[in-house]
Formats: C-alpha cells, structure tokens, sequence
C-alpha cells in the first residue's frame, strides 16, 4: 500500500505519547513516594501497592526533559501532512522510539479518505473593501519551519467546493455559549 495511505491517527497517537514523554519527565512527583513512604494506594493491596509504586517510578524515569525536547524538535522538523511519505516516516520514527522504552509497538495500515486542495482556496471579504485574506502564516526568521514549502496553505477538507457569501461573525472560541 502507498504510503499517501497511511493513517493519520498513528501520528496523532505518536505525538500523545511524545506529550506524555515531556509531561512525565519530572513534572509531576507523587508525594508519598518522594518521602518515600510506603503506604497502600487505593485499590491494591500492600503487596501490590509496592510493585505499582516501583512501576511508576521506572515509568517517571524512562524519559527525561532532553529527551522530550529532542523528540519534539524530530517531531517538528518538516511538515509530515497524513498520508505522505514524511508522515509515514514520522510514524516509522516513533514507532521506534516506543520500541527503545521497551513497550510494544507496531504500524497498523487502513485505507482512508483522506482529501488534498487541488487549487488554492481564496477567501475573501468583501465589505467594507473587497479584501482577500492569507490563507499562509507569515514567515517568521525565528520559525524556520514557517518557510517550508511543503507546508499545505489552510483548506477544509470534507467540504464541498463552491462560493459561500454571508455576514462574518465574530464566535470567540467557537463553543456553544460564544453563538
């Protein structure tokens, strides 16, 4: 299968655990344990209670800050859009690195709709002067990414094409109470 197949959900995936990587790299300590207390936790009994602590201070061992930051920085390196050969490459990368912390991982292939522009998408306003808006973040000298030319310009990709005209409305956040 082409790798312009490949589901998006590993990467997604992928980048969960890259967050967990960075979370649990010393963010957050339980208390009882770095008093070293050893008092049952709710659910487990003494003995168990004992193993489950150790499991979670190996697990709050695994990864550290700069590893965290060195994932990201891979993770973030060049646009890996669902479906091409970098997103594949991505996944292949933090399949990887899942693997080398001694858990369980493997690719999984599902064919799945997955829409490109084919032409540019314009969006324009038109009061109160006819106005076409940028649909490319700027480029920043302090976000080298942001002049990749890889990077795919803004679209909504289950929509149908066509000329939408309306009011512009202001929703905040988009959530229920901001309409």
């Amino acid at each position: 299968m082409a790798p312009n197949l490949r589901i998006k959900r590993i990467a997604i995936a992928l980048l969960i655990v890259s967050l967990a990587c960075v979370y649990f790299s010393g963010v957050i300590q339980n208390p009882a344990t770095a008093q070293g207390e050893t008092s049952r936790i709710d659910g487990f009994d003494n003995s168990s209670s004992i193993t489950q602590k150790r499991l979670e201070q190996q697990f709050l061992g695994i990864p550290s800050r700069e590893s965290a930051r060195e994932h990201l920085r891979r993770l973030t390196a060049e646009p890996h859009v669902a479906g091409t050969k970098e997103d594949y490459e991505t996944a292949l990368y933090v399949r990887d690195e899942i693997r080398k912390y001694g858990l369980a991982a493997e690719l999984k292939e599902f064919d799945v709709l997955l829409p490109y522009p084919l032409r540019p998408t314009v969006v324009e306003l038109l009061a109160p002067r006819r106005q076409r808006l940028a649909l490319k973040e700027d480029v920043l000298t302090e976000d080298p990414s942001s002049a990749h030319a890889r990077i795919i310009p803004l679209f909504n990709g289950y929509s149908a094409s066509g000329d939408v005209t309306g009011q512009v409305v202001y929703v905040n956040y988009g959530l229920p109470g901001d309409y």
